[in-house]
């Protein structure tokens, strides 16, 4: 009968509800991971690097670039900088400096994209990458980009990582589950890895974040988004690959409880359902008996 059929077609509208409602109050976590050689930084608030004994490279005026007597040891091209020495390196990052991190050889440089204090835009820090790997890490609030675009003479190059979207929800934390992984995937050698606004803009988003000098010859760099709506944006060759963005199928396959829910109460309006057709066919067979 018609009214059986709604009552099991409201049944499974209460259950697909039901789902819905326990997946309400999602937070989401976006992370990266990944060995590299090079990472751009914009710093959001202030933060404090201490890098310890570091060679200064700023750029010359125009005006004033010449061709010096250049050492042997020189770290910095005397035509167009000015080098000096700093015996306790200390960096006060303030919100909207942006530097970059490459890895070439036995050193380390930081490219000041942005002036920070008495430091020009422009400005190179050289370290060793010996003494950088005692100093532990390197921890800042703002935006992260891993991984320099593949290109000529590129070097700030991304060797391998992962990516990671954890979840929490209403049922999550009624089990005492802090979160579940609802994707995981690897990043290849050669691409760049952003977290990014999870609108259409796209804009790298907030987070916080660690990088690391690891052996004297890599970065291993980590980064966690600070917002729920997110999503992470992998480029290869300079072109976007992919956005990585779970939705509620990815929820649902990565929660053993939803899972289950959703199994048990797909049984129990069977169930239901099955009482109403034998109750149904019991009336009928009475009424053909009268």
């Amino acid at each position: 009968m018609r009214w059986l059929d709604g009552i099991a077609a409201s049944l499974i509208l209460f259950i697909l509800l039901g789902l819905l409602w326990l997946n309400q109050g999602v937070s989401r976590t976006y992370i990266l991971s990944a060995e590299t050689l090079g990472a751009d930084i914009t710093f959001d608030g202030r933060n404090t690097w201490f890098l310890g004994a570091a060679t200064l490279c700023k750029p010359r005026q125009a005006a004033l670039r010449r061709s010096p007597d250049q050492t042997v040891d020189a770290k910095c091209d005397g035509r167009i900088y000015e080098e000096t020495e700093e015996p306790s390196l200390t960096l006060e990052w303030k919100g909207g400096n942006r530097i970059s991190l490459r890895h070439e050889d036995d050193r380390v440089l930081f490219v000041i994209s942005e002036a920070v204090g008495q430091y020009p835009e422009g400005t190179i820090i050289v370290l060793p990458a010996a003494s950088l790997s005692q100093l532990g890490a390197m921890t800042f609030a703002g935006t992260m980009q891993i991984g320099e675009a593949m290109a000529p003479g590129a070097r700030g190059i991304l060797l391998s990582g992962d990516y990671t979207v954890r979840e929490s929800n209403r049922l999550s934390a009624w089990f005492g589950r802090r979160s579940d992984v609802v994707r995981r995937g690897t990043l290849t050698y050669g691409d760049t890895a952003t977290i990014v606004s999870g609108a259409r803009d796209r804009q790298m988003a907030q987070g916080f974040g660690q990088i690391i000098l690891i052996d004297g010859a890599r970065f291993q760099a980590v980064f966690r988004s600070a917002q729920d709506d997110a999503a992470i944006r992998i480029d290869a060759l300079g072109v976007t690959e992919a956005i990585v963005k779970p939705d509620f199928i990815d929820t649902l396959l990565a929660s053993p409880y939803l899972i289950v829910i959703g199994g048990i109460f797909g049984v129990f309006a069977n169930l239901i359902s099955l009482s109403f057709q034998f109750i149904d066919r019991s009336r009928r067979n009475g009424e053909d008996n009268a």
